[in-house]
């Protein structure tokens, strides 16, 4: 099933924080919430797992965002965009000791903060490239064209999963139904809607149908 992309943002400059929030939320991803301090992004990391932080070197209190990012549950395991006000040359060599996609300098483009975050979360394990600029994360289930999520229905996305596993070659209409609906009876004309969903959202010029189908036998995603 689709898991939700989930952001911390740890700042300790609220009306920044609120402004990134809203922007991120604009894209598309979830927030779990705002952090000024240490311990309040440490409470959130432990509760919910954040699947990147966007992270101020500067908090509230005797930590660093270095130190959060330092800490063994965050080190080589979560994502982390640097987001600072101030150039900190000084300590480049413990900002790239941590789990560093980049480190983007206020004030924000979030032009440039889109990107960035499209190509961190793109550093997962499981991102299957799909050719035509579209790739798909098997991990957070999310698909991709040109590093913008695409939003897909749950049963979109199994039969893109599905599709994707067999490597470009052809399933039968009858293992997808049952694999898209179970045995909720599903007539060839509801895949084939669901089929067509698929292929608005895979369309690109260089490829204007990407799930071909042989008739009365199944599909294949053209890779």
């Amino acid at each position: 099933m689709k898991k939700s992309i989930r952001i911390l943002i740890v700042d300790d400059e609220a009306l920044t924080a609120k402004a990134i929030k809203s922007e991120v939320e604009k894209m598309g991803y979830d927030t779990i919430d705002i952090a000024t301090t240490y311990k309040k992004a440490m409470s959130y990391i432990k509760r919910e797992t954040p699947d990147l932080i966007l992270l101020d070197i500067n908090l509230q209190g005797e930590y660093s965002g270095i130190d959060l990012a330092n800490e063994k549950i965050v080190l080589n395991k979560i994502p982390i965009i640097y987001i600072t006000g101030y150039s900190e040359h000084q300590v480049i060599e413990e900002l790239l000791a941590t789990n560093l996609i980049n480190r983007l300098s206020k004030p924000i483009r979030y032009d440039e903060l889109e990107i960035t975050i499209a190509l961190a979360l793109n550093h997962r394990k499981g991102v299957i490239d799909l050719g035509y600029d579209f790739t798909y994360d098997l991990e957070i289930g999310t698909l991709f064209m040109k590093n913008k999520p695409i939003k897909l229905s749950q049963n979109e996305q199994r039969l893109l999963e599905r599709l994707i596993s067999q490597e470009g070659e052809f399933v039968p209409m009858e293992v997808l139904k049952f694999e898209i609906w179970g045995n909720e009876a599903k007539s060839e004309a509801s895949l084939r809607t669901l089929v067509w969903n698929l292929n608005k959202k895979l369309k690109s010029k260089k490829c204007p149908k990407r799930v071909e189908n042989v008739h009365f036998f199944g599909y294949r995603l053209k890779l």
